[in-house]
């Protein structure tokens, strides 16, 4: 499947200078699916969203929180994410 940006808000505060904790709800998309290379790279995320902010990911085989890392560029706009910690 793909990135679907109905399931993508912030969890947290967007206006302090902290990192934002972001969520995602992936729905049939499995954590490999997620990780897989471009998966966020879409303007609705990059354009949004800062590197060493947070994303908590509920993918259909496990809920995952990964460390963002994001170009925030027309041209080049991509966002990459960690190896993620599985939320037990």
């Amino acid at each position: 499947m793909a990135f679907n940006e109905d399931g993508f808000a912030p969890s947290s505060a967007t206006s302090s200078p902290a990192p934002i904790l972001w969520r995602y709800n992936a729905g049939a998309d499995t954590r490999a699916t997620v990780e897989e290379a471009d998966y966020f790279s879409f303007a609705e995320v990059w354009q949004k969203a800062e590197t060493g902010d947070v994303i908590t990911v509920i993918a259909s085989d496990a809920t995952v929180m990964y460390n963002m890392t994001v170009t925030d560029n027309v041209a080049t706009g991509s966002v990459s994410i960690s190896t993620g910690t599985e939320i037990q």
